[in-house]
């Protein structure tokens, strides 16, 4: 699937895009905005980006159980390098990496929801300034579609993420 990002200063006109595409077939849950004013998204009966998307906690995640993952089997090493031969005496360790591997999952998550997401840090600082940004997800098949609807507004300014 691909998006299309559309950038406005006016919500009015996002809504009258986000008609336009409903009319041309696009369901309202494959059109997002991504604003500072998550009520005036509303108001203008469009939906807004989900809260979790605008933070970077799901790639914060991956990273962290990646890391913790590494760290787990070093932990689940130690018994088998030093030749531990009773099963009763490998069980803290492997406790002890599955903690590691939780731990560093959760930490790294708690630590991305207070960043911005990383797809969207260029343009964060326009949205900022009261800018809103139009996520459209689309098919090949439907771009002439998208870009029929990107000439009747030449306000709008299509950007490339």
């Amino acid at each position: 699937m691909k998006h299309a990002y559309y950038l406005s200063n006016d919500l009015d006109e996002l809504e009258t895009v986000h008609d336009e595409l409903v009319t041309a077939g696009f369901t309202d849950r494959r059109i997002h905005v991504l604003s500072d004013e998550d009520i005036e998204v509303e108001n203008h009966h469009m939906l807004p980006v989900n809260s979790f998307l605008k933070t970077n906690v799901v790639p914060a995640m991956i990273k962290g159980a990646g890391i913790g993952l590494l760290l787990a089997f070093a932990v689940m090493a130690i018994p088998y390098i030093f030749s531990f031969e009773s099963s009763v005496a490998t069980i803290p360790f492997t406790l002890g990496g599955l903690f590691i591997l939780a731990f560093s999952t959760w930490e790294a998550g708690f630590l991305g929801l207070h960043k911005v997401n990383e797809h969207f840090k260029e343009v964060f600082k326009r949205i900022h300034q009261g800018q809103h940004l139009m996520i459209v997800d689309y098919n090949i098949e439907e771009e002439a579609r998208i870009r029929m609807t990107s000439r009747h507004h030449p306000s709008l300014q299509v950007l490339d993420l």
